[in-house]
């Protein structure tokens, strides 16, 4: 399905000029200083960064905590896991409309800071809350996620000069994706040490505590993110 998707798309653009090339060292630095330097983009790195070890850290334990804590079945398990899928995919249909009524950075805020959290039901399944809600409230966790990516993903796209997003995106996506092993490591650390249900609680607080990444910043006091960035800078 997503080959179809992708083969549908009829880009309208033209290749870029060709450009010198500046080494591939120079480039890596230029794609860095840009993030670094910007605060939208160093602020998005860096509570994607925080997102990603905290789900990864979930990901981790997440069957054998519902194998083991909740006491369900294989089957059981799949159910639960394609119902959470659901969120995703309406966090993906909500994406465009959130944004068309809240606008992009308010959008973001919304999905992150309101939508988002509603992963901490997650640990209470099988003792203090009825595996329905917690399942709820995973997927809407899973969506808000999920819709504050494509805000983010559509953003990174727009805002940054076209000969630097390549570089910016790269940079950007080494922070994210960097964090998903040492999340992923350490989420089976904890399970270990103090068991999947304890995890859990810690990675969802992780993930909660990142959204002050988000409150510390400039985003917390706009409607829309801005549409281009300045041109980089040549200076060493």
């Amino acid at each position: 399905v997503s080959a179809l998707c992708l083969g549908a798309i009829k880009p309208q653009e033209k290749p870029p000029a060709a450009a010198a090339r500046d080494g591939i060292r120079r480039e890596i630095t230029e794609g860095i200083r840009f993030v670094v330097r910007d605060p939208f983009l160093r602020t998005l790195a860096c509570f994607g960064a925080l997102g990603n070890l905290a789900l990864n850290g979930i990901q981790a334990v997440q069957t054998v905590f519902l194998v083991r804590d909740v006491h369900l079945d294989g089957g059981a398990v799949g159910l639960v896991f394609a119902a959470v899928s659901t969120g995703g995919l309406a966090g993906v249909w909500a994406a465009g409309r959130i944004v068309r009524r809240f606008g992009t950075a308010r959008g973001l805020l919304l999905s992150y800071l309101v939508v988002a959290p509603g992963i901490v039901l997650l640990p209470f399944a099988g003792s203090g809350l009825p595996l329905p809600v917690s399942v709820l409230g995973w997927a809407l966790g899973v969506g808000g996620v999920v819709t504050a990516n494509v805000i983010s993903s559509s953003f990174s796209q727009s805002y940054c000069p076209p000969e630097m997003l390549g570089r910016v995106r790269a940079s950007s996506s080494t922070v994210n994706y960097g964090a998903i092993p040492v999340g992923a490591l350490l989420g089976g650390y904890l399970g270990e040490a103090l068991g999947t249900r304890g995890t859990i609680w810690i990675m969802a607080g992780v993930l909660v505590t990142a959204n002050l990444v988000l409150l510390v910043s400039p985003i917390r006091a706009l409607r829309d993110f801005p549409q281009r960035a300045e041109a980089p800078r040549t200076d060493a």
